[in-house]
C-alpha cells in the first residue's frame, strides 16, 4: 500500500511540474516572439531610412543594389541584411533606382514570429499574419 502511494505521489508532481514548464514555456514563446517582431520592424524602418538617405543624397534614385547602401563612405548601413536571419526573420530586399520593397520573414511561423513585416517606398511599412 506504501509503495502504491508514492508512485501516485511521484506522477502527480511530475504531472504539476510539467504543467507550470508548459506554461513557462508558452510565456517565453510568446516573450521571444514580440521581441523579435518589434526588431524585425525597427530593422525594416533602418533599412528604409537609409534608402530614403540615398536617394536625397542622389538625386532621387534609391539604391539598385544593398553594397551601394553598404560600399560607401560614410555607410548608409553597417550590415547587409539581404537573405540574413536575425532574430527569428529573414530579409529579403527587393531595390530598383526608382524604389524599394523590403520583406521580413519569421524563420518559424508561430515560433519566431506571427507576422510578415514589409516596407515600401515612402516608408509605408504593412504587416500580415503569416500562415503556419
Amino acid at each position: 500500500m506504501k509503495k502504491g502511494k508514492s508512485f501516485v505521489v511521484i506522477i502527480t508532481i511530475i504531472a504539476v511540474v510539467a504543467l507550470i514548464l508548459s506554461f513557462g514555456l508558452e510565456q517565453f514563446i510568446k516573450i521571444n516572439i514580440s521581441q523579435n517582431e518589434e526588431n524585425a520592424q525597427t530593422i525594416l524602418r533602418n533599412i528604409a531610412t537609409a534608402c530614403e538617405n540615398y536617394a536625397k543624397d542622389h538625386q532621387g534614385r534609391y539604391p539598385a543594389q544593398e553594397s551601394n547602401l553598404i560600399n560607401i563612405k560614410p555607410a548608409y548601413l553597417r550590415y547587409p541584411y539581404h537573405t540574413k536571419t536575425i532574430q527569428g526573420y529573414t530579409y529579403a530586399l527587393n531595390l530598383t533606382e526608382t524604389g524599394y520593397h523590403i520583406t521580413a520573414s519569421p524563420l518559424i511561423c508561430g515560433l519566431s514570429g506571427n507576422k510578415i513585416y514589409t516596407i515600401t517606398t515612402t516608408s509605408i511599412l504593412t504587416e500580415e499574419t503569416c500562415k503556419q
